[in-house]
């Protein structure tokens, strides 16, 4: 999912950080939380972590609680903003959330995200299916992208009404399929031959002990115009002129031949 679009030349490696915990993460959990939100709130959790910085955005959440309401679901709201007016029995607003210790607690059904790349990382380390909700950057991309997959479904932030909304959330939560498509790919992604921090360490290592001249790409030394491709496009261009130039030619002896029998028949 990470490197499927990314070519690297052979100097660039990536490593992908892994989400990881120093303790349990529900022990993190409980310290960060009030009992009540741990023993009682949280039988079905929904996490909806979404940074407004667009007032047009923000307005348009802020007035969105109420559809909560008509959700099943207990839900934890990052909110770093005024809150609104009326907020649901069913709803938490926090200006910061242990996002990591959230997605991973057993009772975490669903992951309302903007599709930031670590946000998507996470979710997809701890299997929480997502709706995306992109601002903007490569979020776009990333909403699409868990579509595709089968990880959740996007909504336009700009654009919904409370019956999709509510559609969307009790539907991807009820639709099995998601939760059991991320959790392939958590699988799949955990499965890490090697975690990143020893990755980095080995490669470091590794240039340290052997230098990197074997690791130089030939593009860093190419000609600008090779680097560009422009001399692929002057050939390119050279062919279609010269395929055009032979149609061209070869339609006017054509035209030509057919002309003259015309005119000697006529004769």
């Amino acid at each position: 999912m990470c490197e499927e679009l990314n070519p690297f030349e052979p100097h660039c490696w990536l490593c992908t950080d892994l989400p990881h915990h120093s303790a349990p993460p529900q022990m993190q959990l409980k310290l960060w939380c009030s009992p009540d939100l741990i023993e009682n709130f949280c039988e079905h959790l929904l996490s909806l972590s979404i940074l407004l910085h667009r007032p047009r955005s923000r307005w348009r959440l802020t007035t969105s609680p109420p559809l909560l309401l008509q959700v099943k679901y207990s839900v934890v709201w990052r909110f770093p903003h005024d809150p609104p007016g009326d907020v649901p029995p069913n709803v938490r607003l926090l200006e910061w959330v242990p996002q990591q210790d959230l997605l991973s607690h057993p009772n975490t059904r669903l992951f309302i995200t903007h599709c930031g790349a670590n946000s998507q990382f996470e979710a997809l380390y701890h299997a929480v299916p997502m709706i995306g909700m992109p601002l903007f950057a490569e979020q776009h991309y990333n909403a699409r992208r868990a579509e595709y997959h089968g990880f959740g479904v996007t909504f336009n932030i700009l654009d919904f009404t409370v019956d999709q909304m509510v559609r969307g959330i009790n539907g991807l939560i009820a639709n099995t399929s998601y939760r059991d498509n991320i959790r392939k790919a958590s699988g799949v992604f955990r499965a890490a031959q090697m975690a990143p921090q020893d990755k980095a360490t080995w490669w470091i290592e590794h240039v340290i002990q052997h230098g990197g001249s074997h690791l130089r790409s030939y593009s860093l030394d190419m000609p600008w115009y090779q680097f560009l491709m422009l001399d692929v496009l002057v050939f390119v261009l050279l062919v279609a002129i010269l395929a055009v130039v032979v149609v061209w030619k070869t339609c006017a002896v054509v035209i030509g031949l057919v002309s003259q029998s015309n005119k000697t028949k006529r004769d």
